[in-house]
């Protein structure tokens, strides 16, 4: 009777024993886990912010070899006497700000303040946002141009007043 009673008593030990050891491993277990995500998240934002700051004109590029470098050329010097270069374009040079009114309204802007029609047209591009626009102004910028960024308010001011 005195062995059952002892061995009754290891029993109920060694259950709280392994109990209590399975919840030791599934803690570090957890602490592990909770550990690899957060190494795994913190390496993704520090590539993330890395990508940022080595491409911040990413997007503008690709917006300005979707939309303008088939006429003005990806080197920015337009195609013979067809299409301008914009290297020499005095929006450029002198960081006006309406050229966000030429990239969203092409023509019809640049023919309201000349007063004459270009021999080619150039397309509207109001399908861009205020956002694409700064990006391939400030793409161009600095590719290009005298390297001022610009910032949205800007871009949506002036967007305002060029409506033609």
């Amino acid at each position: 009777m005195l062995h059952d009673k002892y061995s009754h008593e290891v029993d109920l030990s060694k259950k709280h024993h392994t109990t209590s050891m399975d919840k030791q491993i599934n803690t570090s277990t957890n602490n592990l886990m909770k550990a690899l995500y957060y190494s795994l998240f913190s390496i993704l934002a520090i590539t993330g912010i890395w990508h940022s700051c080595t491409q911040p004109f990413t997007q503008g590029e690709a917006l300005y070899e979707y939309n303008c470098s088939r006429c003005h050329g990806m080197d920015g010097k337009g195609f013979e006497d067809l299409y301008p270069g914009i290297l020499d374009s005095r929006y450029l040079e002198e960081g006006n700000l309406n050229l966000a009114c030429v990239i969203t309204y092409g023509s019809t802007y640049l023919d309201s303040e000349r007063g004459t029609s270009a021999d080619v047209p150039m397309p509207e591009n109001q399908q861009l946002s205020p956002v694409e626009v700064l990006n391939i102004i400030n793409y161009i910028s600095w590719e290009y141009g005298n390297g001022k960024q610009r910032k949205i308010d800007e871009i949506m001011q002036t967007l305002d007043n060029c409506r033609p």
